[in-house]
């Protein structure tokens, strides 16, 4: 039997480099570049002066990135036998500052408000001291505001800073070539999961329409958001002259679109409650889908059903039957209720949603010795705006919904009425992490009044 000794020797801790007048801002950077820093207490000699020869260069660049050109360092460098400190003194001075600046977008007309917006928003600002991530950040948003419009042949025919040290003084030159705007091409699917005709009706464009990869981004997640596909592919392919398009291949690969859950839960008023339910996402190669749904408890047994079916737009027009039956037994009142519900769904202009619907119920109730049935033939309209930000937890956004239903007994409803209510929720973002939540409801109900008018 052999024994395995390993010996641990722990590495030579780095030794002590300060900086003594340098910007805060310009501290991490500083370090980050000097080599110095990284050198150990055991390094050798003529590493060791070669590091501390380069730094004052070093200490130089990092702050020029801030608009410091007249920088000043002081170093000092001392070693006793069991390590070495290395000590530098910046006067950085004065800051450059932006002087002249020249932005000019040739060509691009077909969309000349991005490119004003886009210079409008200009970080760069005369008398600012010159920062080059600011420089550079400006200079890549035109890059990337060119390949979302499909400018894809733009590039910058001058892009250039003069800067003069002793006049504290920085010129900027960007002069950008749009170049020709690319179009839609032709627009492929390789998919057998739905109909043609309904794929298509995905498209938010038309072919030959200027090309916009935000339209792209969210035909992509349209797509993702039906159900119907686990793989979603978009390939874009741009064709330069003589062309100037871009063609699109999408490739859907189908999900499974069936799904069962089930649960249980306990609460006090009713015991014991089993839960079961079933979605089918893709009844057909037409987008149809369907619902089942069921709890079951000592005091509560309720199921429903639910059928729909995409219209013009499968985004957000739907079509959906529901059909629910209830039964509650709480020893001192029985009742039975069916209903049976339509609704259309269909989007109107600046964002808002809209929904038809017609809910026909019949319930049969036994309280004490009394007993009776009602019917309540419901038709109504309601109209929602959404706009939330990304992820589970939206930093900001709202929440709107208007609602409007009633009846009357010339339909052949027990009793006849008029509801209205509004919903609303709005999200501020407040520290980092944190928002505001708010939520409201209010509503009115006319019922005798409406009786009154009616007789008038």
């Amino acid at each position: 039997m052999g024994v395995l000794a390993l010996l641990l020797v722990p590495s030579m801790a780095p030794a002590t480099v300060s900086f003594e007048g340098l910007p805060e801002q310009a501290t991490d950077n500083a370090r980050a570049l000097v080599d110095l820093v990284d050198l150990a207490c055991d390094a050798p000699d003529w590493r060791l002066r070669r590091a501390f020869d380069l730094a004052p260069g070093q200490i130089r660049d990092a702050l020029e990135v801030f608009g410091y050109y007249s920088v000043e360092v002081q170093a000092r460098l001392r070693r006793d036998d069991d390590c070495w400190q290395a000590d530098f003194d910046v006067s950085p001075g004065e800051p450059v500052r932006l002087r002249d600046i020249r932005v000019e977008v040739i060509g691009g007309s077909e969309a000349a408000q991005a490119w004003a917006a886009l210079e409008a928003g200009t970080p760069l600002r005369a008398g600012d001291a010159f920062l080059h991530a600011d420089y550079e950040s400006f200079k890549g948003r035109f890059d990337r505001l060119a390949r979302r419009l499909g400018f894809f042949d733009a590039a910058f025919e001058q892009s250039r800073v003069d800067v003069y040290p002793e006049q504290l003084a920085a010129d900027v030159t960007l002069v950008f070539r749009a170049g020709r705007r690319y179009r839609i091409g032709a627009v492929g699917f390789d998919q057998d999961v739905i109909d043609e005709s309904l794929a298509t009706r995905f498209l938010r464009f038309e072919p030959d329409e200027y090309y916009d990869a935000t339209r792209i981004a969210e035909l992509y997640e349209d797509l993702q958001l039906t159900g119907f596909f686990e793989l979603v592919e978009v390939d874009t392919r741009p064709r330069p002259d003589p062309y100037y398009d871009v063609e699109l291949d999408i490739r859907l690969t189908a999900a499974r679109p069936q799904t069962f859950s089930a649960g249980v839960g306990f609460g006090t008023d009713t015991g014991i409650k089993l839960r079961a339910g079933y979605i089918n996402r893709l009844v057909n190669t037409a987008g149809h889908q369907w619902e089942a749904r069921g709890d079951v408890s000592r005091v509560i047994q309720e199921a429903g059903v639910s059928y729909r079916l995409p219209l013009e737009d499968p985004r957000s027009e739907w079509l959906s039957f529901d059909l629910g039956y209830k039964r509650e037994d709480n020893e001192s009142a029985l009742s039975q209720e069916v209903k049976f519900g339509v609704k259309q769904l269909k989007r109107r202009p600046g964002g808002w949603l809209e929904t038809r619907f017609v809910d026909l119920g019949y319930e049969k109730f036994e309280v004490g010795l009394d007993d009776g049935e009602t019917f309540l033939p419901v038709p109504g309209l309601s109209w929602t705006h959404t706009a939330l930000g990304e992820g589970a937890r939206p930093l900001r956004g709202h929440r709107v919904n208007f609602r409007i239903s009633g009846t009357l007994e010339a339909l052949g409803a027990n009793t006849q009425f008029l509801q209205a209510d509004v919903y609303g929720k709005l999200v501020l973002p407040l520290w980092s992490g944190a928002r505001f939540l708010v939520r409201g409801e209010l509503g009115a109900t006319i019922k005798d009044e409406l009786s009154t008018c009616l007789l008038y």
